[in-house]
């Protein structure tokens, strides 16, 4: 029962944090360089995410697909956590 509350807390985590790159995404389209206060909290869970990514795949030119790599990162990660927390219930 603990296993699938764990599961459960693991999915809308790693599902918030997925939104969470999508919002700056689109934020920054709209208002690029804001200072409101949603996005500069939006740009501290986010920026870190980024900065990781970053050093393991360069800029390619003037497109940043740091924020795709980001969600599949996300993806990942969020899969295998819960297939290690199935496996070590079961």
């Amino acid at each position: 029962m603990i296993a699938t509350y764990l599961i459960v807390f693991i999915q809308v985590f790693f599902g918030l944090l997925e939104w969470a790159v999508i919002i700056h995404v689109f934020y920054s389209w709209i208002r690029p360089h804001s200072t409101s206060f949603f996005y500069m909290v939006i740009s501290s869970i986010v920026i870190p995410l980024y900065r990781i990514v970053r050093r393991i795949i360069p800029l390619m030119g003037p497109f940043d697909l740091t924020p795709l790599f980001t969600l599949i990162g996300i993806d990942v990660v969020g899969y295998l956590l819960t297939n290690l927390v199935i496996r070590l219930v079961s």
